[in-house]
This record gives structure tokens, C-alpha cells and sequence, in this order.
């Protein structure tokens, strides 16, 4: 029940449990742990870490940071659901999936256990998986396809094909 002059702003119950914070989408997502661990889940999904993997790795990440979180993987999303006093607070992460990209997984879980280590900060770990996705593929596409057709031909070959 509402008192009178008070506005429902149409949350129904939801509204009065976020009546003493201030900014609930805030709250703990815009913390830099969230924001490392938002970002590395999404950037393990997309460059190719199987499912069960990037949910432990995380999850056990988001322990060692005092951040109590879960996660769930499929091929095109992340789910993370991040608890603190108010509650939980679940966020969907789209993913852009790629092919696998061994040179940026081996970054990111460089990344990992370097925040897990403490010989980089939770701010310089946010800092190196927003690089390491941004550097340019180290072959440009024609380069693969060359390095394919080679492969393909030589294996023709030994298996007894022809021209």
C-alpha cells in the first residue's frame, strides 16, 4: 500500500526494494570487478573458450575477487548474475562469436591468472582484455584461405587425389 501523494511508478513491489539506493543498475555492475568480469566472460565466449570452461574460470575469478557472481554460457550469450545486500541482479551479455582465436585466449587467460595472482590491478585487467580485443588479426584473410588451399592440395595428394 502506498501512503498518499506517493507515485507508483509502475514497478509494483520491485520499486520499494530499490527505495534506498540510488541508482540500482549502478549498484554493483558498474563496479570495476563486475566490469572485468563482464568483459572477460564475453571475450572468452566470443574468441572461442568452451562453455564449462569460461563458467568455472569466471566464476572461480569472481570468488577470488569477493564478488558473488554466476554464470551461465551458451554459443551466442553469457548470462552473469551478480548478488550483493539488495539482492541479485542478472545481466544477458550478447556475444560475438568468432572463430577460435588461440593467440587472444592465450592473452586472456594470461589476463586471468595475472588479476588471480594480484600482479596486475582489477583497472589494469579491464585495461588489457579491451586491448587485446582490439588488436587486428595478425594474418589478413587471404593469408588463411592461401594457407588452406596449400594444406588441402598437399593432403590430396599423399591420400592418392590428382588434378
Amino acid at each position: 500500500m502506498r501512503a498518499e501523494g506517493e507515485q507508483d511508478l509502475g514497478l509494483g513491489e520491485m520499486d520499494a526494494r530499490f527505495a534506498n539506493v540510488e541508482n540500482p543498475e549502478q549498484r554493483l555492475r558498474g563496479s570495476d570487478e563486475a566490469t572485468l568480469l563482464t568483459e572477460l566472460a564475453s571475450s572468452l565466449a566470443a574468441h572461442g573458450t568452451p562453455a564449462h570452461r569460461l563458467e568455472d574460470a569466471v566464476s572461480a575469478l569472481a570468488e577470488q575477487l569477493g564478488v558473488r557472481a554466476r554464470f551461465f554460457a551458451t554459443p551466442t550469450a553469457v548470462f552473469a548474475t551478480y548478488e550483493d545486500e539488495h539482492g541479485p541482479q542478472t545481466t544477458l551479455i550478447d556475444v560475438k562469436s568468432s572463430d577460435v582465436n588461440l593467440e587472444r585466449l592465450v592473452g586472456l587467460d594470461r589476463v586471468l591468472n595475472d588479476v588471480w595472482d594480484e600482479r596486475c590491478t582489477v583497472r589494469e585487467g579491464i585495461d588489457r582484455i579491451r586491448e587485446i580485443n582490439q588488436r587486428a588479426d595478425r594474418y589478413p584473410g587471404i593469408v588463411p584461405i592461401a594457407c588452406f588451399a596449400v594444406v588441402s592440395g598437399s593432403a590430396a595428394r599423399l591420400i592418392g587425389g590428382g588434378l
